[in-house]
């Protein structure tokens, strides 16, 4: 139905002007595109322009007067042609401007774009954008537009919502003005491996998303100026920055952390951000080793101490509705070591002691020996993954609404007091245990073994051999 209406709509469009494109308001087909831009045969009925072209088209040979006569265009996307030249006018009556790989390095002089609201280039050469006085914009776009190397001033664009940069390999500085437009919404800069200079200061009041994922020469972190109590996503894997602001407490609903592979990482303020009561999701520890290790270090006693009482004052604080912190997912894959050179594991379960919140504990890859029987405190965690801790010699507790225990690959396992229990009395004293994945547990294989199965009933225990039981 929706081509059939296309279709039609299209047609209707061609009778106003059978034989000659260019005094038609709209053009889409890609031979009557060239034709006007071409032979410039465009005229002041043109009101919007989609660029398609087939896969293997020449580039077209615009004509650079081609959009003179075309006063009255209010869309113009170009999805995929190539352009030999670039245009000498386009029209102030631009509402969306949408080109692919634009062919110069700035936008005509004449076009001042008071009117334009969206402004997207994907690859091509713009690299000029200080004249940008879109009054009137809501949504800024670059991608692959490696000839870009500042986000200029954009104090005269007060209605932006969105400020998107993605894969802009040679853009290094960001405005200052950029920290304090009161109605951006989203502002992304993703892999842009040489961005280093940002705002002193955000005061982004109406921000939701803040990510800088794969900015690998990013070292530092702004302070935030104000309470930006929209903001729910912060981003900042694979950057280079060193350690983030005590200011970081006015994100106060913060829902999304993530830290993920941030090398330089060395000084976070852990008892402000476990204050954050909206804060569900955080991956920090994943490959941030300078992180890891100072956290091991006596140097890092005023920050954080595996001294128990120390460590109290750190935990996760009370949510005013139900006494706990928001946490739910917590992300540390590969990151506890030897309880003698990082961060001990005992530590960390001290800090989150008895939470009641989080559901999902990924620590896969860490080297830890037993696995604290402080665990069982955590009354709301259904998934655990133990994956690949090979050191790992002990689980002697569980929560006790846990559903999956994943400890494949763990190949010194040889205690385990839930399997025990289970192959000695055909089940678990916890209820919702579904399913325990013991594949690559060569230990335990060795000690089931030794029992006599049950006839299958509830749930599975995967060993190594590819051995499936189902017990009681």
């Amino acid at each position: 139905m929706h081509d059939l209406l296309q279709d039609m709509g299209r047609e209707i469009v061609r009778l106003e002007s059978p034989n000659e494109p260019g005094q038609r308001s709209r053009l889409f087909f890609h031979e009557d595109v060239r034709h006007v831009l071409e032979e410039s045969m465009g005229t002041n009925k043109v009101s919007g322009m989609i660029i398609e072209m087939p896969e293997g088209e020449d580039a077209i040979s615009l004509n650079p007067e081609a959009f003179v006569q075309m006063k009255r265009l209010k869309v113009l996307i170009n999805r995929n042609a190539s352009f030999s030249s670039g245009p000498y006018y386009l029209s102030n009556e631009l509402r969306v401007l949408d080109w692919f790989e634009y062919p110069l390095q700035s936008l005509p002089p004449n076009f001042h774009g008071n009117k334009l609201i969206i402004f997207k280039m994907c690859g091509g050469f713009i690299k000029e954008l200080s004249f940008i006085k879109f009054k009137n914009l809501t949504s800024m776009y670059f991608s692959d537009c490696n000839f870009l190397t500042k986000v200029p001033d954009v104090s005269n664009i007060p209605n932006l919502k969105e400020l998107i940069a993605r894969n802009c390999t040679n853009l290094i500085e960001v405005h200052d003005s950029v920290g304090s437009l009161g109605n951006l919404f989203l502002l992304v800069f993703w892999k842009c491996s040489n961005l280093r200079i940002l705002p002193r200061s955000l005061k982004l009041r109406s921000l939701d998303v803040l990510e800088f994922d794969g900015c690998s020469s990013l070292r530092s972190f702004p302070e935030i100026g104000c309470e930006m109590n929209s903001l729910t996503s912060l981003y900042l894997s694979g950057t280079a920055v060193e350690e983030l602001p005590l200011s970081i407490g006015n994100l106060t609903k913060l829902d999304e952390l993530y830290l993920d592979k941030c090398k330089n990482l060395k000084r976070l303020p852990i008892n402000i951000i476990l204050q954050l009561q909206h804060l569900r999701r955080v991956g920090i520890f994943v490959g941030c080793t300078n992180l890891v290790k100072k956290m091991g270090s006596t140097t890092m006693e005023d920050e954080i101490s595996s001294n128990e009482e120390q460590l109290q004052e750190l935990a996760p604080p009370t949510n005013s509705s139900n006494g706990s912190s928001a946490l739910q997912v917590l992300n540390h894959q590969n990151c506890f070591q030897s309880e003698s050179n990082f961060f001990p594991i005992s530590s960390f379960f001290t800090m989150f002691n008895s939470s009641d919140t989080l559901t999902n504990l990924n620590l896969r890859g860490s080297e830890f020996v037993s696995l604290p029987t402080s665990i069982k405190g955590f009354v709301a965690l259904k998934r655990l993954n133990l994956e690949d801790c090979k050191k790992l010699e002990e689980i002697l507790e569980l929560p006790p609404n846990i559903e999956l225990v994943n400890v494949s690959g763990c190949k010194s396992l040889e205690k385990f007091s839930e399997v025990s229990r289970i192959m000695e009395f055909n089940g678990s004293h916890i209820k919702s245990l579904d399913r325990i994945d013991l594949s690559g547990c060569d230990k335990m294989h060795e000690k089931i073994w030794n029992y006599k199965v049950p006839n299958p009933l509830q749930w599975k225990v995967c060993m190594c051999l590819n051995l499936s039981l189902s017990l009681s």
